[in-house]
């Protein structure tokens, strides 16, 4: 039973890949997807008026959307990639 909730999980895994400053996910979308991050930076920050501001950055080892999904919210912040990832 376990081996093969391992194999269905690992088959439903996708490659993705994001260029230097392009948009991950925007504040008050949902989330639908965990992305964990295995290269590269991003940035995450918030929206005021229109226009971004950028607080911390991630990289390697991290993951977007993980609280998001395991409470059912949307996504609270803005992140987008700093390097290619």
């Amino acid at each position: 039973m376990y081996c093969d909730f391992v194999i269905n999980l690992l088959n439903r895994l996708e490659t993705r890949f994001y260029h230097e400053d392009e948009m991950i996910a925007n504040e008050m979308d949902e989330a639908s997807e965990l992305i964990f991050v295995e290269q590269g930076r991003y940035k995450v920050g918030y929206e005021i008026n229109k226009k971004r501001f950028y607080k911390r950055v991630f990289g390697e080892s991290t993951t977007i959307g993980g609280f998001e999904i395991c409470y059912k919210k949307r996504y609270m912040f803005v992140y987008a990639s700093t390097t290619y990832m």
